[in-house]
């Protein structure tokens, strides 16, 4: 049978044998002092977990397109990005950047119409 983990101090743990909340703030507190975490540390995770998520929409994206090109999808959405960001409701135009680039790319219409089809239908909160 599992045994529950047992707290150093008996009276830090609760009638289960599991420790209390209060240690393991106290462990967290802890170690937040050991490494705090700089502005130049928390920038990289910011850009290493930002990168992350372009990679893995522009993989989805070229999954649905079926190639296994890179250049067409990424310019096409980071494009298609900048538009939505600089323009007022601009999903719409974001789609239709991304369709013209497709399309010039050499992808058929019915083919590229398919990724930049979710932008219209995505929220922004």
């Amino acid at each position: 049978m599992h045994q529950p983990p047992t707290s150093a101090r008996p009276e830090e743990a609760d009638s289960a044998g599991w420790p209390a909340p209060v240690t393991t703030k106290a462990a967290a507190i802890d170690a937040a002092r050991q490494r705090p975490l700089t502005w130049k540390t928390t920038v990289k995770r910011a850009l290493v977990v930002e990168l992350a998520s372009f990679t893995c929409t522009f993989a989805l994206q070229r999954l649905a397109l079926g190639t296994k090109g890179w250049f067409a999808v990424v310019t096409a959405g980071l494009a298609g990005n900048a538009v939505t960001d600089s323009l007022p409701s601009g999903d719409a135009a974001d789609a239709a950047v991304q369709f013209g680039m497709l399309t010039t790319a050499g992808f058929d219409t019915a083919t590229a119409v398919g990724p930049p089809a979710y932008l219209l239908f995505r929220h922004r909160y």
